[in-house]
């Protein structure tokens, strides 16, 4: 097995110990589509067909944005309950609810406006539950025909030559002209309203087989994606914007693509620092494969940065690209200014003296010496100062959140105080550790 930066084993202990710094205190519920990361993999599966292949997605977003409301997804309580969505609501119903609910959707669903009548088929989800993101064009044919995406992102609407803009795509594509309901079984919840926690994590495993071991014959891997949006517009670069997680499937030799896993949301402090590092894990499976990391191409980052502001402005004009708020063209995704990934470590060297605090996209890429390559798409949440630990709980004025662990006792009550304003190791915001009984004589 072939590993590339941290050990896995040494990955896995970090995770766990940043997992308390990810449960800060935050304030309100932002708005927005839920995406946070996601990535896939694959290894071949020639038991059930020589170019027969497994995927492994797994996927993070918000938990409380009330799934079922977009038209994209759908929900279940468990693997053979049934689905529910918006979507499903009968547009000829005479009923005042149904009624309200249709008008809602026809109106471009702002989920500022959403009526309290819609609430009975969506749903904040609870773990074990299902989610099934749908297809909008269950075929993408190839170049040159009208059912085909677009080779420009930025493309508002069809060509004169005829392709699909991205922004009319969303699903799962295997790259060979056929697609898939992508469906992920919530196995992690992080149920917090905190700025880095209030998520879920959903996994998935499907199958799919291909019509040939590459995509032209001539050793060019097909690209499976998933993509969507549209992205909140709390981040600092890409805010509003699609995204779009890629794998290049090749089977001219038997190989398994390599695997990157990431947390969904990585706090960084930046106090007192101009820049700082951490590490992408990524490894392959194969032993003795070469791994190479890279920065995400545009591609990879969504290809659009101003999604939701065009398709909110007025969804009757959209896609003409006509739109009350002036804004006629989509826009390319941002890097962060300055930011270093090492191809061969997978180091992350980022500068932050000159960014604000808040919310960044980061999509990065592992490519091993066979063609497959995979990328991942995640969130990184950048503050001034740490917040404080605090064993016995937070001070009554003070916001904080209980960590992880409480469950099971194992820190006795440790709180994390303060919030991303809060100064590090302040401990005048934590309740004192002891306690003052009062003695009587008797």
């Amino acid at each position: 097995m072939g590993f590339r930066g941290e050990a896995s084993l040494q990955w896995m202990r970090w995770q766990l110990s940043v997992a308390a710094l990810m449960l800060i205190a935050s304030t309100g519920v932002v708005q927005g589509y839920p995406f946070r990361y996601g990535t896939m993999n694959w290894t071949p599966n020639k038991e059930a067909d020589p170019l027969g292949v497994d995927f492994y997605f797994e996927g993070a977003f918000r938990r409380d944005f009330g799934w079922g409301s977009s038209g994209f997804e759908e929900w279940s309580t468990g693997p053979n309950a049934t689905y529910n969505r918006l979507k499903t609501q009968n547009v000829t119903a005479q009923d005042l609810e149904t009624l309200q609910c249709n008008t809602w959707l026809i109106q471009g669903s702002d989920p500022a406006t959403f009526p309290a009548a819609c609430t009975q088929l969506t749903v904040t989800p609870e773990q074990g539950y299902y989610v099934k993101f749908d297809v909008s064009h269950p075929s993408l044919d190839a170049v040159g025909s009208a059912n085909q995406l677009c080779t420009d992102p930025l493309a508002i609407t069809s060509t004169a030559g005829g392709c699909l803009p991205w922004n009319d795509v969303h699903g799962f594509y295997f790259g060979d002209g056929s697609s898939l309901e992508l469906e992920l079984e919530l196995s992690s919840v992080l149920s917090d309203n905190s700025v880095t926690g209030n998520y879920v994590i959903g996994r998935g495993r499907f199958y799919h087989a291909y019509p040939a071991s590459s995509s032209d014959g001539a050793g060019t891997p097909y690209t499976a994606f998933f993509m969507g949006g549209d992205r909140e517009s709390i981040y600092q670069n890409n805010a509003d914007g699609r995204y779009r997680l890629e794998a290049e499937v090749l089977l001219t030799i038997f190989n398994r693509s390599p695997v990157l896993r990431m947390l969904p949301v990585m706090p960084l402090v930046k106090s007192g620092l101009t820049e700082v590092t951490f590490t992408i894990p990524g490894y392959d499976p194969d032993s003795g494969d070469s791994l190479t990391f890279s920065l995400g191409t545009p591609a990879q980052m969504g290809g659009v940065t101003n999604y939701t502001t065009i398709k909110k402005a007025s969804k009757a004009a959209f896609p003409s690209g006509s739109d009350v708020l002036g804004i006629t063209e989509f826009q390319s995704p941002n890097e962060i200014g300055g930011l270093i990934l090492n191809s061969i470590t997978g180091v992350v060297t980022m500068p932050v003296t000159n960014l604000v605090d808040g919310f960044y996209q980061l999509a990065v890429s592992l490519k091993d010496g066979h063609q497959a390559s995979v990328s991942a798409d995640f969130t990184i949440y950048l503050m001034s100062n740490a917040p404080s630990f605090c064993s016995k709980g937070c001070l009554p004025n003070e916001a904080g959140v209980l960590t992880a662990m409480d469950s099971d006792g194992l820190y006795d009550g440790c709180s994390i105080c303060g919030g991303p304003d809060s100064i590090a190791t302040d401990f005048n915001k934590c309740k004192p550790s002891f306690s003052l009984r009062n003695i009587t004589s008797g």
